[in-house]
């Protein structure tokens, strides 16, 4: 037996899966025999993407801009890390309302009401109604608080 077949024998192989990632769209290679991108994912790690020529006007056009891609992706067998995605769907995304320096700044409710755009409620009856009709709210609160009162320490 040869060292090659040996070797062979315990090597594992790549995984692949449908996973999807959103971050923001940072640079795109547009070469004839590899088009590749990299997507800088919400947790501050970025992820090598490759796509298909049909795809170059769409990775284009959300070059900078928060996107979520869909795709194969392959797996380390050894690692368990996610080595590479090839995008099959991108699609934009809605920015964060606040980026991550300003989630862990101290504001006061009014600040972030005014940030996000809430307003003081002028008419209550537009919160009549929305509950399902067929739902009896008695006992929906009932096991609710049974719930929290055997899952409290």
């Amino acid at each position: 037996m040869t060292w090659g077949v040996i070797l062979n024998n315990h090597r594992k192989q790549t995984r692949r899966r449908i996973k999807t990632l959103e971050g923001t769209l940072e640079m795109a290679d547009f070469k004839p025999l590899g088009h590749k991108c990299r997507i800088a994912s919400r947790h501050g790690k970025s992820m090598i993407c490759t796509f298909d020529t049909d795809k170059e006007a769409e990775v284009l056009r959300l070059m900078r801009k928060p996107v979520r891609v869909t795709g194969e992706a392959q797996i380390n067998p050894r690692s368990h890390r996610t080595e590479e995605i090839h995008i099959r769907e991108i699609e934009p995304i809605d920015k964060p309302l606040v980026s991550a320096e300003e989630f862990f700044a101290t504001k006061s409710i009014s600040e972030l009401a005014k940030i996000q755009g809430v307003k003081p409620l002028e008419n209550p009856s537009v919160l009549i109604g929305g509950w399902p009709a067929d739902e009896d709210v008695d006992e929906f609160l009932e096991s609710t608080y049974k719930a929290r009162s055997a899952s409290t320490i």
